[in-house]
């Protein structure tokens, strides 16, 4: 594999499309706008990347942690992506259906409002999304972590979960009965009537 390692360029636009890089990770650029459409990359990690607006569609990625991006307002959708990251991309307002996704990781990403019906998610952590007010009905997902959604008022009859944890939702009035759910977590939650 090979990796390109880029960190505290602030005078950086572009970078070049690398046909053989698999690896990515650049930090601290704020002046980089756009991405190209690396044809091999796996793994690609990005921090403090303000003027970033939309990343490519790569169709081999793998896994992509998105981190203090305010500019990015919608991803792609990634044919074979299983794991993603976003974190202080309050931009954010559009996720496509990944249809090989995993996990996803969402955290202070202020403009999401509710989340895809993702086919094989099977984990799923969303702290500190204040949009967000809806969560579909996967079919597969065995763990949710909802940390500090405010605008959550009921979770969907999830048929696989196990392991369900909410914390500082104050709108949540209600948990179904998921069949096979292991473990249940609410703290801080006082509205919620009904388990």
């Amino acid at each position: 594999e090979s990796t390109v390692y880029i960190v505290d360029c602030p005078e950086l636009v572009e970078l070049p499309c690398w046909p053989n890089v698999t690896n990515i990770t650049c930090l601290d650029c704020p002046g980089l706008v756009e991405l190209p459409c690396w044809p091999n990359v796996l793994h690609i990690n990005f921090n403090n990347c303000p003027s970033l607006v939309s990343l490519p569609c790569w169709q081999n990625v793998t896994s992509v942690y998105c981190m203090n991006c305010p500019g990015l307002m919608s991803s792609p959708c990634w044919p074979i992506v299983k794991e993603v990251h976003f974190h202080n991309c309050s931009g954010l307002v559009v996720l496509p259906n990944w249809p090989n996704i995993k996990e996803v990781y969402f955290s202070y990403c202020h403009g999401l409002v509710s989340l895809p019906n993702w086919p094989n998610v099977t984990y799923v952590i969303c702290h500190y999304c204040l949009g967000l007010v809806i969560l579909p009905n996967w079919q597969c997902v065995a763990c949710v972590q909802c940390w500090n959604c405010p605008k959550l008022v009921t979770l969907p009859n999830w048929p696989n979960v196990t392991y369900v944890q909410c914390s500082n939702c104050p709108d949540l009035v209600s948990l179904p009965c998921w069949p096979n759910v292991e473990e249940v977590d609410c703290r801080d939650c006082p509205r919620l009537l009904f388990i």
